[in-house]
């Protein structure tokens, strides 16, 4: 086992010289693409080095001589003389190291096996499904590269109006290059405000949305936007309560959102995402708002919670500045908002959440009173307090009233 994982070692130390050549030819261009690329996945510490050092902010000169590699550079960008592959080569590097980590664990499977110690087994299997390698790029043709540089000419605004009444008023929209949280207790409607932003953002606004759902499948959250439109809801239509003639409305409400969101709403329902994945997803698809759904599904892995939640923020942070988009990120609180008499959540609620306060640019927290305290008349409307409990550019702790329409999954102007 230990000679097919030096095998797979010596393929990739190539690639990595390619790599480096690439960076060093187009730093900005590189650590864009591949900033999701991890400096532990390279073998050679030098180029390790250089590759930390261009994503920590340094030049590639300094990069280079603080990692030594010397005059080897400059051999390998004679034989990789652009920065065109340095996708490909990222991708391939990532699946090397994804081989070398299950082939380094055979021979602790073998033994294993030979010992019957189920346990073991169990382990070493579990160890090697959590690894996993780089989705395969999508080349940028022509044609995606003049659209881009279209859109790079003519964009005259950074913001990007979420659509919910009121919040843009005190916010002026989201941002691109920061990070924003929306967060609650359970059943608080963080999943169908995010979701009413994105369809807003990529509806109306005419921008390009990637809503990655960890927990909820594509097709549910697709039939949170149709079913209200025929006045149906989504277990009705799997439990078969409808006519024909609603079926037909059904169909065409769906082709006609078809026809309205086109390939600007984009749902991911891959719930083994983490911050590397979904960094490789937006720098390929190059959405301006991009929804993660939620933070604590996300598979990056750390021993210590607290620490896991900062490190993915910083990571999300860190790629909505590089991808120039906004992020994002909504984050279920713990319980103990509940021991107390006002119930309505405080920054100090996340403060048990690694650093999400601290790398947020903007929190949104919600409230809806009728969760707590239901009312003695069943209604479809429920009040909620949309709360700006961060904002690095304006006012704090401001209150947008809204109505949430529980059949329609629609936040409306409070009545």
């Amino acid at each position: 086992m230990a000679d097919l994982t030096e095998t797979i070692y010596q393929d990739q130390r190539e690639i990595e010289q390619a790599f480096a050549a690439s960076a060093f030819i187009a730093p900005s261009y590189v650590v864009e693409l591949c900033g999701w690329l991890r400096p532990e996945m390279l073998r050679d510490e030098r180029i390790k080095k250089f590759w930390e050092g261009l994503k920590a902010g340094k030049g590639e000169i300094d990069s280079s001589m603080d990692a030594g590699l010397g005059t080897d550079i400059y051999k390998w960008v004679a034989r990789t003389p652009t920065s065109l592959g340095a996708g490909d080569y990222a991708t391939q590097i990532s699946k090397h190291n994804y081989l070398a980590a299950i082939s380094s664990n055979l021979r602790f499977l073998v033994d294993g096996l030979g010992n019957m110690n189920i346990e073991a087994v169990q382990s070493i299997v579990h160890q090697m499904a959590e690894e996993k390698p780089a989705l395969s790029t999508k080349p940028q043709t022509a044609n995606d590269i003049a659209l881009k540089f279209i859109n790079a000419i003519v964009q005259d605004n950074r913001n990007i109006l979420t659509g919910i009444p009121g919040l843009d008023n005190n916010t002026g929209g989201l941002e691109k290059q920061t990070m924003s949280v929306i967060a609650g207790r359970t059943s608080m409607g963080k999943t169908a405000i995010a979701l009413q932003i994105a369809r807003n953002a990529s509806g109306p606004e005419r921008k390009k949305v990637q809503y990655f759902s960890l927990e909820m499948s594509d097709i549910s959250l697709w039939a949170r936007m149709v079913c209200p439109k025929v006045g149906l809801t989504w277990m009705d239509v799997r439990a078969k309560k409808m006519s024909q003639d609603q079926e037909a409305k059904l169909l065409q409400a769906s082709d006609e959102l078809v026809s309205y969101y086109g390939d600007r709403l984009i749902i991911d329902e891959d719930a083994d995402h983490t911050t590397d994945t979904i960094w490789q997803a937006v720098a390929n698809s190059r959405p301006e708002l991009v929804i993660v759904d939620h933070l604590g599904l996300l598979n990056d892995k750390d021993p210590d919670e607290i620490k896991r939640l900062g490190h993915m923020t910083m990571r999300l942070k860190a790629m909505s500045k590089k991808l120039d988009c906004h992020v994002m990120v909504l984050h279920q609180i713990n319980r103990s908002v509940e021991s107390r008499s006002d119930k309505r959540p405080m920054l100090s609620d996340l403060r048990d959440s690694g650093h999400i306060e601290q790398n947020a640019d903007q929190v949104f927290m919600l409230y809806r009173d009728s969760y707590y305290n239901p009312p003695t008349q069943p209604s479809y409307y429920s009040d909620t307090e949309l709360w700006i409990r961060k904002f690095r550019d304006g006012i704090k702790d401001a209150m947008v009233r809204l109505s949430f329409n529980e059949r329609a999954q629609w936040f409306e102007p409070n009545r």
